[in-house]
């Protein structure tokens, strides 16, 4: 791992607990604490491409995908924008290490967000039918669950396993 890499690393080692318990508390990721990752991004991309002559180009990749993907999915109302701004620095970040690890980052991130929508679906079905039956009445009730502590535990996860191979 060289010293570029660590930037976005160090970056959202310090961010990541606060941006989980703020999604989870408000379901909302602040400008404040995300936008600045970018700065940091741009500073390794630069630091790559004068230590090493190129640009890191699947990182810049990695990073315009992973937010792009979530732009259209915030555009059908699957996603909110803070989600889609997180996105294009964990994908950065994760470029620099390898194309694998945005796409681990990427799989584990829907992966984890997957089974904890399941679970939570399941329990509020659950809950609703027992609500209908005391009351006789259709209980309707719409979850949200914030994505971006799934997004931030899946790199992590992702940089775990690539620190381990």
């Amino acid at each position: 791992m060289n010293v570029w890499q660590l930037f976005p690393l160090l970056y959202l080692a310090v961010v990541t607990i606060p941006l989980v318990v703020i999604d989870v508390r408000q379901h909302r990721l602040p400008n404040a604490w995300v936008v600045p990752g970018y700065a940091v991004l741009v500073v390794a991309w630069v630091g790559s491409l004068v230590s090493s002559g190129e640009l890191p180009w699947v990182s810049i990749f990695s990073a315009a995908a992973y937010f792009g993907f979530l732009l259209v999915l915030a555009w059908f109302g699957g996603m909110g924008m803070g989600d889609v701004k997180l996105a294009g620095i964990v994908g950065g970040a994760a470029g620099l290490m390898g194309f694998e690890m945005t796409m681990l980052s990427v799989a584990l991130a829907f992966l984890f967000g997957g089974i904890v929508s399941v679970v939570v679906l399941a329990v509020d079905r659950v809950r609703r039918r027992d609500k209908r039956t005391e009351s006789g009445k259709k209980s309707h009730s719409q979850r949200r669950i914030a994505f971006g502590p799934f997004i931030l535990l899946a790199f992590w996860v992702a940089v775990g396993l690539h620190v381990l191979a």
